[in-house]
């Protein structure tokens, strides 16, 4: 996003919480087709995967060169859920109501899942898998 601090991105929640607000700028800023988040603990096993590679591989049909249009998120997976140390995320209106309702209410309340132990990735795994996560 525009240049913005991570005490404003997460406003009092722990840091983790910062990616959600600097993904959800990015795309409202509607500047790029697809936005990718990564942690700063990543460690890069391949040097020879594009992030452009990674959207053809898991968002075509058939690892066909034009993506698919129905994926909007790429998510990982560890042992224990849905893991949010990188993922990728399309500019659609979909992308951008899961966002806004893994931050939490847009009245202000505070969302349920901002202290739990798994902060925004009990969030995402809750929205989209309710009750069928690991």
């Amino acid at each position: 996003g525009g240049g913005s601090d991570a005490g404003a991105l997460t406003g009092g929640r722990p840091e983790a919480w910062g990616k959600i607000r600097a993904v959800l700028e990015a795309l409202e800023e509607g500047i790029f087709d697809w936005v990718v988040w990564v942690d700063c603990d990543i460690f890069f096993m391949d040097l020879t995967a594009t992030l452009d590679s990674i959207l053809v591989r898991y968002a075509s049909k058939d690892g066909e060169a034009a993506l698919d249009p129905e994926p909007q998120l790429l998510i990982t997976e560890d042992s224990q859920m849905l893991n949010t140390a990188i993922f990728f995320v399309r500019r659609s209106a979909w992308s951008i109501d899961l966002l806004r309702r893994v931050w939490g209410p847009a009245d202000g309340s505070p969302s349920p899942w901002v202290n739990h132990t798994w902060w925004e990735q009990a969030a995402f795994a809750h929205i989209l898998l309710g009750d069928n996560h690991r």
